[in-house]
């Protein structure tokens, strides 16, 4: 019976006290005593916006308790319509630079975090709301006061891994398929400018059959070519592969993980002997289309003998600077003037090239990034050596070369785009690329 007495007795003890009702809390705002008035103040934000209902329904007859209401409404609810207001004035800067966001709106946004950062990730989960590119660019103008929670959450909405695909791949030809970390809304989700006191990695691993393929692939943001699978090495039969990017990073000294899978994605490898039916058949109105269409030149020289010169513009300016260029010393950067291409009007096969640049003189082979352009598309490039620091070494000035291209199966099917592929290959006369040892001074060298 003791024992009974004594449990009964510790029972008042452990109950806790009813936490005060909201219209209790709203009395003591218009306490006359300035601690029970800010301890209310506390309590009731700390409710949070819930709250705001029950709020807007009580009738408050003292007119400095209900002004104290309305900024405790204010606090929980009423800013969001402010930042709704202010959105929807700055410029959704779409195609164009990034706009800039009035110092208002960021100063509302710092002032009500975390309550205003959640109301614009809320705003970016409908990628049709109205006022989408403008949370979009004020989200990432006011990257340094979200919390890393929100942070997170916005990476985990705005990142995905990716790939893209033939469903089959004869044997034994060099087909790759690449896994591609992007962004939902593109460039203009991510800071252009390290923003400060944030730091961000990835870690990419690829996965052939279940088993990882291939070294991790790290980088410093979210988006880029994270790897490719070389369909070459794979036995025939049928396969699956998916990525996942393991990040990290901190946010004001604070850190987060986290991870993002792709789907799974399956293709078959077939025989080796299997028909090329990417191949465009041969016809000689197409070469002439494509002869007609189809213009690669190099710098513009003048022969004198056995002297050649480059033809200067008509203002003796510099007309050709080098496309590439790479960084030799402190202050000095050296660079190429390569071989440029154009197509000049739509042409009825793909263009998909393996590039070679011959030196003409010592008939040394450089390999160049290859040629992809799609038969209804017009544009240009120029051929660029893989690698820029051999062909340059101990040159100085022209450079005499031919350009051989010739037509890739494994291109065309690494490129989904390519539907039917131009099948002979086309070998230049001589072309003349530019070495510039020291940039600076050949950009404008007759001022």
């Amino acid at each position: 019976m003791r024992a009974l007495i004594l449990a009964i007795a510790f029972i008042p003890a452990l109950q806790a006290a009813d936490p005060p009702a909201v219209a209790d809390l709203v009395k003591q705002l218009g306490d006359s005593r300035f601690a029970v008035r800010e301890k209310a103040h506390a309590e009731l934000l700390k409710r949070g916006e819930a709250i705001a209902p029950e709020l807007q329904k009580l009738k408050v007859e003292d007119q400095e308790t209900a002004e104290r209401v309305g900024k405790v409404l204010y606090a929980l609810v009423g800013y969001k319509d402010d930042i709704r207001r202010l959105l929807a004035e700055t410029e959704d800067g779409k195609d164009r630079a990034p706009s800039p966001v009035a110092e208002e709106l960021r100063g509302l946004i710092a002032a009500h975090q975390p309550g205003a950062g959640d109301l614009l990730l809320s705003l970016l989960a409908d990628r049709k709301h109205p006022l989408h590119l403008q949370t979009l660019r004020t989200f990432v103008a006011t990257w340094n006061v979200a919390t890393p929670d929100q942070l997170d959450a916005f990476i985990r909405q705005s990142v995905s891994l990716k790939t893209e695909h033939r469903p089959k791949f004869p044997a034994k030809v060099a087909a790759m398929i690449s896994f591609e970390a992007q962004l939902r809304d593109g460039w203009m989700a991510w800071p252009n400018q390290a923003p400060l006191n944030f730091t961000f990695r990835t870690r990419t691993t690829q996965y052939l059959d279940g088993k990882p393929y291939d070294k991790p692939f790290e980088y410093a943001y979210p988006f880029a070519t994270v790897g490719w699978f070389r369909l070459d090495e794979l036995a025939e039969g049928k396969h699956t592969i998916h990525a996942i990017m393991d990040y990290e990073f901190t946010q004001n000294g604070e850190k987060r993980k986290g991870s993002i899978r792709s789907r799974d994605s399956s293709f078959e490898i077939v025989a080796a002997d299997t028909p090329d039916d990417l191949v465009a058949p041969r016809s000689t109105d197409v070469a002439n289309l494509i002869q007609a269409a189809f213009f690669v030149r190099g710098v513009p020289v003048e022969k004198d003998g056995n002297q050649v010169r480059e033809i200067p513009s008509r203002d003796g300016f510099d007309q050709f600077p080098p496309q590439v260029s790479w960084q030799v010393a402190p202050n000095q950067r050296a660079g190429i003037r390569c071989v440029d291409w154009e197509v000049r009007a739509p042409l009825s096969v793909d263009l998909c090239f393996d590039v070679e640049i011959h030196d003409v003189k010592s008939g040394k082979v450089y390999p160049a990034d290859p040629i992809r352009i799609t038969g209804n598309a017009v544009g240009r490039g120029y051929c660029v050596p893989r690698d820029v620091r051999e062909f340059a070494k101990d040159r100085d000035g022209l450079v005499p070369v031919k350009v051989v291209m010739k037509p890739s199966r494994a291109l065309a099917l690494t490129d989904v785009r390519m539907k039917k592929y131009y099948a002979d290959a086309i070998t230049t006369g001589e072309l003349w690329m530019k070495v510039v040892p020291n940039i600076e001074p050949e950009i404008r060298k007759h001022r």
